[in-house]
């Protein structure tokens, strides 16, 4: 509903009538009286090219009864008197209010996944369970390139920039971490910082001999790795974490 627009936030959804506004227009009720078309029950907020599209030339295909059924499916349950006072004069301006007082929202999730490189210089993300199923299945797959890759995806409604994306190994008992600081097994293919935008997502790559290395020094200091994860910073400084993978899961990047 929202996009950054030269930094500023803006309503990035259109106002549609279910059942047209005007005589002519789409899904037109001569029926209703001029409130029940600016009721909050005939409105449905739409992206501009869909808007277009319910209401184009083949707005025959976009029946009043699908439209209703976008509207529940996407709006969460409410009271039926819970869009009262709410019409299509006043809908924008109580949206442009709501952005004003709740400003942008800075937030990404994370995912670490196994990935393996297939012919044709093509990626396949799975867990690693999975991973360990596909090798067992395909033994003509055991020559790919294998690695683990860090997913970041922008979730909230304000662009963000990543600055670090740093894979950790935990030492068993002590809880202690180590890692191979500011590694970039890509560097043509992924720099950092990344300037990621409202609903984008960045796939950071590691090799498997990066993951086996880092595990090799633990156990040459006479310690175990327990389990891996990854780290993003932003460049506000906030940090987020993948979940933790034991690293008896990761052992199949180096079946």
């Amino acid at each position: 509903m929202v996009e950054e627009v030269e930094g500023q936030q803006q309503i990035a959804v259109e106002i549609a009538h279910i059942k047209g506004a005007n005589e002519g227009s789409a899904r037109y009720d001569p029926g209703m009286t001029d409130e029940e078309r600016a009721a909050f029950n005939n409105l449905v907020l739409m992206c501009t090219p869909h808007h277009k599209l319910i209401d184009g030339p083949n707005r025959e295909k976009y029946p009043a009864v699908l439209l209703q059924e976008w509207k529940k499916d996407h709006e969460p349950e409410i009271s039926s008197d819970s869009g009262e006072g709410i019409t299509a004069d006043n809908l924008e301006s109580l949206l442009e209010s709501f952005l004003a007082k709740t400003g942008p929202i800075r937030d990404i999730s994370t995912d670490l996944q196994a990935v393996l490189w297939m012919p044709g210089n093509n990626t396949a993300m799975m867990t690693f369970d999975a991973l360990r199923v596909l090798l067992e299945h395909n033994p003509n797959r055991r020559g790919d390139e294998r690695g683990v890759v860090t997913t970041i995806r922008n979730t909230g409604n304000a662009d963000v920039s990543i600055t670090e994306v740093t894979l950790l190994h935990v030492l068993e008992g002590s809880g202690a971490e180590t890692t191979l600081l500011g590694r970039n097994d890509y560097g043509i293919l992924q720099r950092l910082p990344h300037r990621l935008l409202n609903g984008e997502y960045l796939n950071w790559l590691t090799k498997a001999e990066t993951v086996s290395m880092c595990g090799a020094a633990v156990a040459a200091s006479g310690h175990r790795v327990s389990e891996i994860y990854a780290k993003v910073r932003l460049a506000t400084g906030e940090e987020y974490s993948t979940p933790r993978i034991p690293w008896s899961d990761v052992a199949a990047l180096f079946e």
